[in-house]
């Protein structure tokens, strides 16, 4: 049994912990009804975004298992323009022991943004810090207000350990970037203390795509006094991926830099993402960037920089221009395919039924790009080139590849390729060749039934409107010279044109050649109907001059020249006179490649 002494001492400590309970349970409900946590919820609501607030809902109380105080219908604004459904927020639980309402801790449950309501009191904006000073340009005045509101928040959240929102939404009512706004917002911003690193981590959907994103700033007080500290964030999308790594400063120089990197499946699907999905650009396919990028004043630049797009990968620097919101660069392929990028812009018909299928030329007013780009190989179209320097670039409605300089099968070659928006989209080419090797050339290019030789040169101009494919094709007007020097046609026999009498062309393109010492060919056309202005070919035994018309469309020719062979014999009994071949002249039509040839003798040598 125990003594008296031991029960007394046992009574006292029950007598305690009791007192104790009562209190743990007590003050905070004491805190509570006072109102006090009521007042502390609102001014907090009210340092936070600098706006009055409005509860309009009952608020509830609870103890256990956590200090909590529950406010339904709370309108922020009409400054702010915010409504929330539900605010939760938790007190410190230590301050609310000895009768102090601290919160912690604040859940916005479903709040929504109206900025209508915010457009309207426009005229008494919210002050969030210091003003500039002077005509700024808007980047730099964006990059100041983000500031501002950057210190503004820190400050405003003072001894706020945990802010989170839960299915936020913002639905904006002008049309622009994002039009649909974001939805289904669910994010977390925590921090030990008011002087420690912050981090924000949650969700959110964006013009139809969920995405994750995940940010930290090192030292959120070295911000508030205007100084620098570490920064990081992630997003993760189905369009992209896009990451950095580098230092915000907030001192007399602001700058962001650090590594940046972004890339995605579809080009865009990118775009679509990051502007509006109605946004309509062409399908480049793969892209990446990544590189040390660099944010100061308004220009945002990107060094040691890698891209790859269409299929390519080059290295080199890039600016955008935030107030001309134009993109500028040069870069370094090792190898570049252009076509990828031309069957984007103009999508080639992949059969009789797509030839109407419109071409898009809108992109041209929406972006404004410059890249000069250089490649030790490259292909436009089946042409393999070398050592290119050559400028992509769109702007004012035009699209255009423009190059400069580059090596063709042994020869150089430059030229220009534009697409024209307006109210007839347009195609215009102009492109020249110099020292090519055309036998390789025509194997490229050409038909195999004839094999041409020698180096040439060429000059070709091209124009068609570009509404569709059906439009090109009908309305193209075509000029072009070709002079091709010391060559051979192989597999082309001249003597089908030196016979008298009506046989096929497939007679001479069987075996035989013609070397030549000149070739000259003038072509004019429009649509699918080709003029063959002038076609000269020379060698030293003789000479074959033609002229006609060629039909695209189903392969029909139709020439008339004349052959005439240099070659001269002696008369008889006079060694200083010489007789000359009579010349031939033929006609040459029907479907390539074999097409009738009528050989006849000329007027001129008849009459003798």
């Amino acid at each position: 049994m125990l003594s008296k002494r031991r029960k007394g001492r046992w009574l006292g400590i029950g007598l305690f912990a009791a007192v104790i309970v009562a209190v743990a349970m007590l003050a905070p409900r004491f805190v509570l009804a006072s109102g006090d946590a009521e007042r502390e919820l609102a001014q907090r609501i009210r340092a936070l975004t600098g706006a009055e607030v409005a509860i309009g809902g009952p608020v509830r109380f609870s103890v256990m298992p956590r200090t909590r105080l529950i406010a339904d219908h709370v309108e922020i604004g009409p400054a702010i323009g915010f409504s929330v459904d539900r605010i939760v927020a938790d007190l410190d639980p230590v301050d609310a022991l000895f009768g102090k309402a601290t919160i912690a801790r604040i859940v916005l449950i479903r709040p929504e943004y109206r900025p209508a309501e915010a457009q309207r009191d426009a005229s008494n904006p919210i002050e969030t810090g210091l003003r500039p000073a002077g005509p700024v340009s808007p980047s730099i005045e964006a990059f100041n207000e983000f500031e501002r509101l950057t210190r503004a928040a820190i400050t405003r959240l003072d001894k706020l350990q945990v802010l989170e929102v839960r299915d936020g939404v913002w639905r904006p009512t002008q049309t622009g970037i994002s039009p649909n706004g974001f939805s289904n917002a669910n994010f977390t911003v925590a921090r030990t203390s008011d002087r420690s690193a912050v981090r924000v981590d949650g969700s959110f959907i964006w013009n139809g795509q969920p995405a994750d994103l995940d940010m930290s700033i090192a030292s959120t007080a070295n911000l508030e006094e205007a100084g620098a500290s570490a920064v990081s964030f992630s997003l993760a999308t189905p369009p992209l991926s896009a990451n950095f790594d580098g230092t915000l400063d907030f001192g007399s120089l602001r700058r962001l830099d650090g590594r940046f990197s972004i890339a995605g499946d579809s080009f865009s699907r990118m775009v679509g993402w990051l502007a509006s999905p109605q946004m309509m650009v062409p399908e480049l396919g793969s892209v990446a960037l990544n590189g040390d990028m660099a944010l100061a004043g308004s220009t945002l630049a990107f060094g040691n920089a890698a891209l790859s797009i269409a299929g390519s990968t080059g290295q080199g620097a890039m600016e955008f221009d935030l107030d001309r919101r134009r993109l500028s660069g040069t870069l370094a392929y090792p190898s570049f395919d252009f076509g990828p990028i031309a069957r984007a812009v103009v999508p080639p018909p992949t059969g009789p039924f797509n030839l109407r299928r419109p071409i898009d030329v809108a992109f041209s007013d929406a972006i404004d790009l410059n890249i000069r780009l250089s490649a030790g190989e490259a292909l436009i179209g089946s042409l393999p080139l070398q050592d290119v320097a050559a400028v992509i670039g769109v702007s004012d409605g035009k699209a255009t590849l423009d190059v400069g300089d580059a090596s063709l099968f042994g020869g150089r070659t430059y030229g220009r390729i534009a697409l024209i928006n307006g109210k007839v989209p347009g195609l215009a080419g102009h492109w020249t060749g110099s020292g090519i090797d055309m036998g390789r050339l025509v194997s490229r290019l050409g038909d195999t039934n004839v094999q041409l030789t020698g180096q040439g040169q060429f000059d070709a101009e091209l124009t068609a409107d570009a509404r569709d494919w059906e439009t090109i094709l009908s309305s193209a007007e075509l000029k072009a010279d070709l002079t091709v020097h010391n060559g051979i046609v192989s597999g082309f026999d001249p003597k089908v044109f030196s016979k008298a009498g009506t046989q096929p062309l497939m007679a001479g393109l069987v075996e035989g050649s013609m070397p030549f010492t000149r070739m000259e060919v003038e072509l004019s056309g429009h649509g699918p109907r080709v003029a063959v202005d002038a076609l000269e070919i020379k060698d030293q035994s003789g000479v074959l001059t033609a002229h006609g018309r060629v039909s695209l469309t189903d392969r029909w020719l139709q020439l008339l020249g004349s052959y005439e062979e240099f070659s001269l014999t002696a008369s008889a009994g006079t060694p200083e006179e010489f007789t000359a071949s009579q010349p031939v002249n033929f006609s040459l039509e029907g479907l390539w490649p074999n097409p009738r040839v009528v050989t006849r003798p000329s007027r001129k040598s008849s009459g003798h």
